[in-house]
């Protein structure tokens, strides 16, 4: 797939974490990328947390949630908040030498994605053009961008991206069985689906498999559309380095609930 398929790709599989050091790994993958390595990360949170775009105004509009037994943490990428808990969380690391065009990156991974899911028996696709999500329009499920993952109109998984130093990182999360209307906002309109109530993968099957299949589904659908094997493997020390030096911005009150 151009540039991508020349890349050496590799796979973390990470237990539970918290969000604070799912969030600072995710940023320590960007930062330690070099050479022709790209990586892809599957991974779920120890606890429900609520994960805010980079950008996304936090205070007065969800900080009444945090006497809920809910974690906070604010993510490198942009976008709008996810509440990570019933769902699957994958991430994937590009060096910006490989390819510096995002958007190829992005359209790239969602056809993977994609491709993954209907593996799965869901009939995923892609959502066609529509207005920007502003930062301020509500939670990210609240609605579908172009090119999300949506089934039937229907928001099943979303992304963001952003460019970290040398490299591209994507994240997104995958609805296992977790419809997001608890940060509100969810489901309150239906403009060619992207107001629709998302959907989560156990109402598209009607059953959930084991977040190890869904995780291998999706991690084979990556590998078939970029034409690669993608090999598992730990941290490095370099990675694990680069995350220490991350934890404490992502532990921070001050980055997190910044207005």
């Amino acid at each position: 797939m151009e540039d991508l398929s020349a890349l050496r790709w590799t796979c973390l599989m990470d237990p539970p974490l918290p969000g604070w050091r799912n969030m600072a790994r995710d940023h320590g993958l960007a930062l330690a990328a070099k050479g022709d390595g790209a990586v892809v990360r599957f991974y779920a949170w120890e606890t429900p947390t609520v994960s805010l775009g980079r950008n996304e105004p936090a205070l007065g509009r969800y900080d009444h949630l945090r006497t809920g037994g809910l974690d906070f943490v604010r993510r490198p990428t942009g976008g709008r908040a996810v509440l990570h808990d019933g769902e699957l969380t994958y991430a994937v690391v590009v060096p910006r030498g490989a390819i510096s065009r995002m958007r190829r990156v992005y359209a790239v991974i969602q056809a993977g994605l994609v491709d993954g899911l209907t593996m799965l028996g869901v009939g995923a696709g892609s959502a066609g053009a529509g207005p920007a999500q502003a930062l301020d329009s509500g939670p990210c499920f609240a609605g579908a961008s172009e090119g999300e993952v949506v089934v039937d109109g229907r928001k099943i998984l979303g992304s963001a991206q952003a460019r970290i130093e040398g490299a591209i990182l994507q994240h997104g999360s995958l609805l296992l069985r977790n419809d997001q209307r608890l940060l509100g906002g969810v489901g309150t309109g239906d403009v060619e689906g992207r107001g629709a109530l998302p959907l989560t993968l156990e109402d598209a099957l009607g059953r959930l498999p084991p977040w190890k299949d869904v995780a291998s589904a999706l991690r084979a659908g990556l590998s078939g559309r970029l034409g690669v094997e993608i090999a598992p493997r730990l941290l490095t020390k370099t990675e694990i380095s680069a995350e220490e030096s991350l934890e404490a911005r992502y532990r921070c009150d001050d980055w997190t609930w910044r207005a």
